[in-house]
C-alpha cells in the first residue's frame, strides 16, 4: 500500500488492518502543513477520526508515525480518557495539560509500535539527544516553573525507552540541578509504575493522580467513559475501584 508517496511494509500493513477494524468511527488521513512542527497528529472530530502526517517525514519513521497516532484512534475507541482544560486558561495550562495527556497515551502507543516489529527509534534517539543536550546545559534551559512542570511529565515519556545507563547518567545530573523535578519525575513514574498505561483505568489513575497533586482540578477535568471527572468524582471513582 501507498499513503502520500510512501510504501508501507507487511508489518505496518498488518498493524493498520488490525487496528483500523477496531475503530468505531470511520478514519481519515491528511497531510500536515509543512510548517507544523510534529510528524504527527491525531483528532477526534466527533464524527471521524483524522490522522495527520508531516509530508517530510522520511522514510521508515513515517510509517511509524503513522502507526503510533493510528493506535491513539484506537484508544479513544476502546474508552481511555483524555485531559480537557476550561477555555478561559492561559496558554501555559492549556499546553500542559495537553502534554499530560498526550504522554500518558503515548506511553502504550510506542509499545504497541514497538512490539509489532515497526522501527520507531527515530523518535526515541531524538528524545535521548534532547534530553543529552540538557544534560550537559545543566539544565540551565529550564528557568522557571511551567518549564519545569512540564519536563516533570515530559520525563515518564522521555525515559520510557532510554537505555538504563544512559538515563542514570541524565537523572544523577537532573537531581543535582532541578532537584524538585526530579522528585516529582519519581513520584509520576512510581504511580505509572503502580497504576499502569496500558488499560483507560490505569491512565485514568495516572493522570488524575498527577492533577489531584498539582492541584488543577480548577483549571481542568478529565473525560472518561463518556462523562466529566472532576475532583470529587475522581475521588469517588478511585474509591470505588479500590472496593472492587
Amino acid at each position: 500500500m501507498d499513503l502520500f508517496g510512501h510504501h508501507l511494509s507487511n508489518v505496518a500493513m498488518k498493524f493498520i488492518d488490525e487496528y483500523t477494524s477496531k475503530l468505531d468511527k470511520e478514519l481519515k488521513y491528511c497531510i500536515l502543513p509543512d510548517n507544523d512542527p510534529r510528524f504527527g497528529a491525531f483528532e477526534d472530530t466527533g464524527k471521524f477520526y483524522v490522522i495527520g502526517i508531516c509530508s517530510n517525514v522520511p522514510g521508515k519513521s513515517f510509517e511509524a508515525t503513522l502507526c503510533h497516532e493510528l493506535y491513539h484512534a484506537y484508544q479513544f475507541s476502546s474508552g481511555f480518557p483524555t485531559v480537557i482544560s476550561g477555555r478561559q486558561n492561559a496558554d501555559d495550562l492549556n499546553k500542559f495539560t495537553e502534554n499530560l495527556r498526550s504522554n500518558i497515551l503515548d506511553l502504550s502507543a510506542d509499545d504497541a509500535v514497538r512490539k509489532y516489529g515497526i522501527d520507531d527509534s527515530f523518535v526515541m534517539n531524538r528524545r535521548y539527544k534532547s534530553l543529552k543536550i540538557l544534560s550537559s546545559s545543566r539544565f540551565s534551559e529550564i528557568n522557571d516553573q511551567f518549564k519545569e512542570d512540564l519536563l516533570s511529565i515530559d520525563l515518564v515519556l522521555d525515559f520510557h525507552s532510554i537505555k538504563d545507563s544512559n538515563k542514570i547518567l541524565i537523572l544523577n545530573s537532573l537531581r543535582e540541578y532541578l532537584p524538585d523535578v526530579y522528585r516529582r519525575y519519581c513520584l509520576y513514574q512510581d504511580k505509572v509504575n503502580e497504576f499502569g498505561y496500558e488499560t483507560p483505568e490505569g491512565c485514568f489513575k495516572i493522570m488524575g493522580f498527577i492533577i489531584n497533586e498539582m492541584d488543577l482540578w480548577s483549571y481542568c477535568s478529565i473525560l472518561y467513559k463518556n462523562k466529566k471527572v472532576t475532583k470529587g468524582s475522581y475521588r469517588r471513582n478511585i474509591i470505588m475501584q479500590e472496593c472492587d
